[in-house]
């Protein structure tokens, strides 16, 4: 979900050990969403768009995120790029600031609902503006 008229937050400095539980359990439902549509505003369980799907994994492991992007990332612990693990939020951004969001699968990939006529799915990440945060 954009988040407009924001600015791009400053770089992560923080550099924790590891994703967390939560994080974790959370990438292991996203497969199971492999398919779903995206619908701008949807949380799913049947449609969703990028911040209703990360929200909605979390919830179901008993973490509630907040529903934007941008607040999911205000919410997160930053994390260093080179440091992120499975189950970090990957927040990609542009000079509006945050605009999108998705779990991250391992190996340059997130599984993510990216926009319209599009569907949940694992992909690369395509873009080096991105910043990660971990939920603890």
């Amino acid at each position: 979900m954009a988040a407009s008229g924001t600015s791009a937050p400053a770089a992560a400095t923080s550099s924790s050990s590891g994703s967390t539980d939560a994080g974790r359990e959370a990438l292991g439902e996203a497969p199971n969403h492999a398919g779903k549509s995206y619908e701008w505003g949807a949380t799913g369980p049947d449609t969703f768009d990028c911040s209703g799907f990360t929200s909605y994994l979390f919830e179901r492991q008993g973490t509630q995120l907040p529903r934007t992007a941008r607040d999911q990332y205000a919410a997160s612990d930053k994390v260093d790029k080179g440091s992120k693990q499975p189950g970090d939020l990957i927040f990609t951004y542009g000079s509006d600031g945050i605009y999108h969001v998705g779990i991250y699968a391992g190996d340059g990939a997130m599984w993510a609902a990216t926009k319209s006529g599009d569907v949940v799915r694992r992909q690369e990440i395509w873009t080096s503006q991105y910043y990660v945060g971990r939920v603890s």
